[in-house]
């Protein structure tokens, strides 16, 4: 079994780390975890609308004050840490909200018809990745970008090519920040605002999705819970992904299709909708 040693911290790495612990002094509510914190995250996540905009609290309340829960149980985190878990969960509600109003904006959108998506599925590390990348390169199939799985109604419509450009380039530095953090994580999984990605990144808007447990080693199990019936506007698995939200194809033709990848292969049942 090879075991796996923290790389060494860059000087570059150690700025960021310390700007979170020097943020942290002037703004502590942005990292604040745990179920205390469930409010404080509604709060900033709505900009103090309440949280009506995130449609029936029994959807995603619950996922919420798991995930800000195991957080801050679980964890383990620094400053840096605790910033993007709450950050993570701001924006997953935001998304909901964005989401929603965009399909309510274009009603159409929920019957366009759509080609059946490939999926691929595997354990980690067998080779999904690389198979998904060499697939997405035939101008026949569309694998998803990062940006248009984590906030795709700013990239669906009518966009001019340096619009989507410029939307696309401002995903990046979150890919930055991660290769600064962990140089070699690249070598692993590499990413970036032109590399495609699996929908996970699309998943997480009622917080209930694997990735959550992956980041914070969370060990309730979501399909456990009672009513799980997911909403519309909520991607639950790679299957899903297409149908669930705005598309983004550069031209509607049905030659065109996305390449959901799904290697969530794990003891943990994953809900899907009734």
């Amino acid at each position: 079994m090879t075991r796996w040693n923290a790389p060494v911290r860059t000087a570059a790495a150690a700025r960021f780390y310390q700007a979170a612990e020097d943020d942290r002094v002037v703004r502590p509510e942005r990292y604040r975890l745990g179920v205390d914190a469930v409010d404080l995250v509604i709060d900033r996540a709505s900009r103090g609308g309440g949280d009506a905009m995130f449609g029936e609290v029994a959807d995603w309340k619950p996922g919420l004050e798991h995930y800000l829960g195991s957080a801050a149980e679980d964890g383990r985190l620094n400053a840096l840490g605790a910033k993007n878990a709450h950050s993570t969960a701001v924006g997953r509600l935001r998304a909901r909200a964005a989401i929603d109003t965009y399909l309510r904006e274009h009603p159409d959108l929920e019957q366009r018809p759509l080609p059946a998506p490939i999926i691929i599925t595997g354990g980690w590390r067998t080779g999904t990745t690389f198979l998904f990348r060499l697939l997405g390169r035939d101008s026949r199939l569309r694998a998803p970008l990062p940006a248009e799985l984590g906030a795709p109604w700013l990239l669906a419509g009518d966009l001019k090519p340096q619009q989507r450009a410029e939307r696309l380039a401002a995903a990046a530095s979150g890919h930055q920040m991660l290769h600064i953090l962990n140089p070699a994580m690249a070598a692993v999984h590499d990413s970036g605002p032109d590399l495609a990605e699996e929908c996970v990144l699309a998943m997480g808007t009622t917080l209930r999705n694997w990735g959550f447990t992956a980041t914070t080693r969370w060990t309730g199990t979501p399909a456990g819970w009672p009513g799980s019936r997911l909403p519309r506007n909520t991607v639950s698995t790679g299957a899903s992904c297409e149908s669930s939200m705005p598309t983004t194809d550069d031209d509607g033709s049905s030659r065109r299709r996305h390449i959901p990848r799904s290697s969530n292969i794990s003891s943990r049942p994953i809900p899907v909708p009734a």
